[in-house]
């Protein structure tokens, strides 16, 4: 299947195809690994999940969306073969990405600061009762 490198690092890539569906299988993993969304979804379901269930700036939204449609469109349409086809850079892709990547990754955090939080107040609740 390609590199045997487990690393998604965008910038190795130099295929247009490469590089939208190693996105697309990055934030794939994310919406399942750290959202919860069902593995056997597509991608465009998991992102309707997560947006059901967290506060994805609209500007987010609309690139992961776009980012299914891209996908979908260069394996699937036969004269849409590279980014310039979808009428964007190659550089302003890999920014949308960025940012797509940097909001999600905010999101984690404040998930996993509230989950910090939400155990904090347990285990405080249940050493209140022991000392009393």
């Amino acid at each position: 299947m390609g590199s045997t490198s487990s690393s998604l690092d965008w910038k190795d890539t130099t295929n247009d195809f490469e590089l939208v569906v190693r996105i697309a299988k990055e934030f794939d993993q994310i919406l399942n690994e750290e959202f919860g969304a069902d593995k056997r979804l597509s991608l465009g379901n998991k992102i309707n999940y997560v947006q059901d269930k967290e506060r994805i700036e609209r500007l987010t939204l609309r690139y992961m969306w776009n980012l299914v449609t891209w996908r979908n469109k260069l394996l699937h349409k036969y004269d849409c073969n590279s980014l310039e086809d979808l009428r964007t850079s190659r550089s302003e892709f890999l920014e949308r990405y960025t940012k797509v990547k940097e909001d999600l990754t905010m999101l984690i955090i404040q998930k996993r600061i509230r989950l910090h939080h939400v155990v904090w107040h347990l285990m405080d609740g249940l050493k209140s009762k022991k000392v009393k």
